[in-house]
Order: structure tokens, then C-alpha cells, then sequence
């Protein structure tokens, strides 16, 4: 049902401080797919104005790129649509790499003092999760 994901992830590989998205590729080769088989893709988002505009980005560009996609923006709060993407109700949403601090409890807070050290960690802490961190967007909010 869902193909192709390599092909959408490159699309939109830095719209968001850190999207995430559930590793549900096929064993087929990237871009050989058709039109009928891009998605569909469902994309969620938090509920406040950031969230619900970044997941209006990712959605133009993936029906840009010919993907099928659901729109479940507004899906809740941090905790609703992490558990969303978990049980695979969602596919992708953008999510600010700091929210690592909330997923991961055990994570030291220093380490997210440094945009780029708190990517890698989300990354690393989240791969046994099947959840794949795109490239973060340059926007850092982080104290130094």
C-alpha cells in the first residue's frame, strides 16, 4: 500500500526542525514507482499555527510530487500524535528536536543545548522505534 517513501522523504528533507516518519519502505528501488502507488501518505501534525502550517508544507509538497496524501494536521498535543505515529495512524509529522527531552526522559538536557546534538540523539534514541528523522530545517532555538 505504501511506496516509495525515499522518494518522499527527499522531497521535503528540510521543511521542519525535525520531521519524523515511520520506515514503512519497500524492498523496490526509489522512483520506480507509479503515480498510483505514491501513498497514501498520512500526514499529521500538532495542534497549534506552527504545526498546522509545516504540515500544509509537507502536504504541498508531497501532492507536488504526485504522493497521495491524507491530511490529519491538528491531530493533538505533543503526547496525542507521537502515540499517533507510533501506532502508525499517522505516517510523518514535524516535530522540534527537543521534544526528545518528553520521548526519551533519561536523555541528558545538555545535550539538547546544541541543535545538531539533539538531532542525533533523537535520531539514534528513535531508530529502535522504526522512526526515521529527516534532516532538521536550519531554524535553531536552542540556548548556547
Amino acid at each position: 500500500m505504501r511506496k516509495n517513501w525515499k522518494g518522499a522523504a527527499a522531497v521535503f528533507a528540510a521543511v521542519a526542525v525535525a520531521v519524523a516518519l515511520v520506515g514503512c519502505s519497500t524492498a523496490s528501488a526509489p522512483n520506480t514507482s507509479t503515480t498510483a502507488e505514491k501513498g497514501p501518505i498520512v500526514v499529521g501534525s500538532k495542534i497549534d499555527t506552527e504545526g498546522k502550517l509545516l504540515s500544509a508544507i509537507i502536504i504541498a509538497k508531497l501532492e507536488n510530487a504526485g504522493f497521495t496524501v491524507t491530511d490529519k494536521s491538528g491531530t493533538g498535543t505533543t503526547d496525542v500524535v507521537r502515540k499517533a505515529l507510533l501506532n502508525k495512524e499517522i505516517d510523518i509529522y514535524p516535530e522540534y528536536t527537543g521534544s526528545g527531552l518528553v520521548f526519551f526522559p533519561n536523555q541528558n538536557p545538555a545535550v539538547y543545548k546544541v541543535g545538531e546534538d539533539g538531532y542525533k540523539a533523537d535520531q539514534s534514541n528513535d531508530a529502535s522505534n522504526g522512526v526515521v528523522w529527516l534532516a532538521p530545517a536550519r531554524a535553531n532555538n536552542t540556548l548556547r
